[in-house]
């Protein structure tokens, strides 16, 4: 009698291993699992029965959504068959039976027999295959057999490669985490049929019925008269277990047993709390694929107290869930900023039997997380010692009363007259590719099939844990949107080609034929970062005939704004401080964000007067004001001031910096001290420092130009001299 624990694992500060929850007894009656029927000819009743030709869906009587699922999975069935050492020994029963539930896949059928050699021969199809055969008078050889019957996506590559070689000694050596492996002793007390023909003949063999010897199939009612019959009788006048294998001789509406059986699929609304980085969006994505979850939607939302209920979500969750309750992160620790958390992820998942396998979903995600050290850095940011599970993620059934209180359907669109709001505005876009900018990266046809693989390889952080695929130039995920179609407008605003192109028609019609994901992305120099990344070839190329158009991005800033107002509002997107390259080289903010006035129709020099003060960064307003003129000091040492100044200036000159103020002093004690580094312990090189500031006159300058503090410090290069050649010989 064990139950799972709902909390799941844990991870201590000190360590850096998750793991995994003990089981939990419950301390319910042992007849609320199991149902014991004492009577006399149960076992016939129930085991003699006929079995019929058909598969069974048992209807879950959850709510489903009306909307097609925008990134499909594809179901399979598989049939494996369980004998000699592994059939005998329980852990290694166990062991089978959990791995079927780490990898998403249900039990479709089980059955327990003793097949005869023949039979076996024909199944293994000449495998030298020991079953642990025995001798039963007057019916020769036979074997105890478990045949399982498994359902679920990509069942019968996932099951194969998780059994593992036949040869058990080939297993150790080759795959030593396989079930053959760790459990068999014998020679392959585990088979699998490796193509799809042989699975629909052994499923058949091991689950299918008979035809009798009269040639008379008894196919009993449909469904529908069935169902339509237990809804007209009282809840007492129902059959019970005992007799229900005579409901063929009373009349009833009767149908044969289903000796393979699925269930109708279960919509879930996953919800990822701040304490879950973005940059690993793609990832999770990813492993929801692999487990057979259809995604129907995605969305980033804050969450707002009156959600807690709605979610009935525990206090200790309310904490870190709700925008209200939730930490507020420092990022920029060096300059001592605090930004609020980043939303939630929120996706509308669908599988069959979907919410039975979340705990499985959910530990794999745990148990990857820590494989790649980032559990480190989630709790970092929880207050709470155990970081489990139900901290980081929140599976809900769906409805549609759920659906509307978390915003509404996920795939929506702003509306033409938001869309004309947020053109009119007049803004001053970035032109300099080397600077921050926003990209709209869409992504369409053969990629929607890895589309985790693709965001994470744009993120930093690969499903793969490859260190090929790893991205550090850290982009900072500002929006995110799946949809079912692209309406051939916004084909037309996608597509890098200009109508009478040759191409144009082309890219149109391969864009708007299924889904596609809509992914804003900020960065910088991202443009060509991006094209590079993801193989893009740059826009005027002729692309061959089997092109696909599977992946555009925008190519200026302003581009890049009408693309992501056809698909986001403003508030739809969010900033992610901690993989925003550019942070700890910007001002001190003097207002933690800004949103549109639908009444402003310029960027005029009084615009902290025309802002609402919000939490969040307004990314529209950001983009519309343009390129920042920062300004930045620099002191040029003495020695430094009397051999090279000359250089100095011609350096700063060719990076485009404007000397806006320039001035020699001779510096006290004191304002020389200001300009030594904080925490400094070394007595004796502080001494020295001091001596060669204020031993002789001093050049200090104010520059100013776009993005002046990283493209100063870019100059420099290292504090080291050593390092600093070693970079390059042009560093001062």
């Amino acid at each position: 009698n064990i139950e799972r624990s709902g909390d799941g694992g844990s991870r201590s500060r000190t360590g850096s291993v998750y793991v995994p929850a003990r089981p939990f007894i419950a301390n319910r009656p042992m007849s609320t699992y199991v149902s014991v029927h004492p009577g006399d000819g149960a076992v016939d009743r129930l085991f003699n029965t006929a079995s019929g030709f058909h598969w069974m869906t048992v209807d879950l009587e959850e709510t489903r959504s009306d909307r097609p699922a925008v990134i499909p999975c594809d179901v399979e069935n598989t049939v494996s068959l369980l004998a000699g050492s592994v059939l005998l020994n329980s852990e290694a029963v166990l062991g089978v039976l959990l791995r079927v539930v780490q990898l998403g896949l249900d039990i479709a059928g089980v059955r327990l027999m003793h097949a005869s050699q023949e039979t076996l021969k024909k199944s293994l199809q000449g495998l030298n295959l020991s079953f642990g055969s025995r001798s039963r008078e007057g019916q020769g050889e036979e074997a105890k057999v478990v045949a399982l019957a498994l359902r679920g996506t990509s069942a019968r590559s996932v099951w194969l490669e998780a059994v593992g070689p036949n040869d058990p000694c080939l297993a150790r050596v080759t795959d030593p985490q396989s079930l053959m492996a760790l459990h068999a002793t014998d020679s392959a007390p585990i088979f699998t049929p490796r193509n799809s023909s042989r699975i629909h003949i052994e499923l058949c063999k091991w689950f299918g019925a008979r035809v009798p010897a009269s040639g008379v199939i008894e196919v009993g009612q449909s469904l529908e008269v069935i169902n339509r019959s237990k809804r007209s009788k009282p809840h007492h006048h129902r059959q019970s277990v005992q007799d229900s294998g005579d409901a063929s001789h009373t009349g009833s509406p009767w149908r044969p047993a289903a000796p393979l059986v699925a269930t109708t699929d279960c919509d879930i609304i996953l919800i990822c709390s701040p304490l879950v980085p973005p940059r690993v969006t793609g990832f999770i994505m990813s492993v929801c694929l692999s487990q057979g979850y259809s995604v129907c939607g995605v969305r980033r939302s804050r969450l707002a107290p009156k959600h807690s209920s709605i979610l009935t979500l525990t206090k200790q969750q309310s904490n870190m869930f709700i925008h209200n309750n939730a930490t507020q992160h420092i990022v920029c620790r060096s300059r001592n900023f605090t930004f609020p958390p980043p939303p939630c992820l929120l996706l509308h998942l669908r599988k069959e039997n979907g919410m039975t396998q979340i705990a499985a979903l959910l530990e794999n995600i745990m148990v990857w997380l820590q494989q790649q050290g980032l559990l480190a850095e989630i709790q970092d940011g929880c207050p709470v010692v155990d970081l489990v599970p139900s901290l980081c993620f929140h599976p809900q059934l769906y409805s549609d009363s759920l659906l509307s209180a978390l915003g509404g359907n996920f795939n929506s669109v702003p509306d033409g007259d938001s869309r004309q709001r947020s053109l009119s505005y007049v803004g001053r876009f970035k032109s300099n590719p080397g600077m921050e900018h926003i990209a709209v990266v869409t992504l369409t046809g053969s990629k929607m099939k890895t589309i985790g693989e693709v965001l994470g390889k744009i993120l930093g952080v690969s499903f793969a844990n490859s260190t090929k695929t790893a991205n550090l130039r850290n982009f900072e995920l500002i929006g995110l949107k799946l949809l079912p179609i692209l309406t051939p407008q916004q084909a037309q605003e996608l597509t890098p080609y200009e109508i009478g192109d040759l191409h144009w028609h082309r890219s149109i019609a391969a864009m708007v034929t299924g889904p596609a994901m809509v992914v804003v992305i900020r960065g910088l120099n991202v443009f060509e970062e991006l094209r590079q990344l993801l193989d893009i070839p740059t826009v005027g190329y002729s692309p061959p005939k089997s092109a696909s158009f599977a992946q555009l991005i925008s190519t200026t800033s302003e581009l890049s704004f009408k693309q992501a107002t056809l698909f986001f509002s403003d508030r739809e997107l969010f900033a992610d401080p901690s993989s925003r390259q550019t942070l700890p080289y910007l001002p001190t903010p003097q207002f933690s964000s800004m949103i549109l006035d639908p009444s402003i129709k310029s960027m005029p020099s009084s615009l902290n007067n025309q802002l609402t003060h919000i939490d969040d960064e307004s990314i529209y307003t950001t983009t519309l004001i343009g390129p920042l003129q920062l300004t930045t000091i620099l002191v040029v040492k003495p020695e430094a001031n009397r051999r090279h100044l000359a250089r100095i200036l011609k350096h700063i000159a060719r990076e485009g910096l404007t000397v806006v103020a320039m001035r020699s002093v001779l510096l006290d004690e004191t304002s020389a001290r200001g300009l030594l580094k904080e925490g400094q312990t070394d007595d004796r090189l502080t001494a020295l420092q001091l001596n060669s500031l204020t031993d002789r006159p001093v050049t200090i300058m104010a520059l100013q130009g776009e993005n002046a503090i990283k493209k100063l410090l870019d100059l420099l290069g290292p504090s080291d001299p050593v390092k600093a050649r070693r970079q390059d010989q042009c560093h001062w």
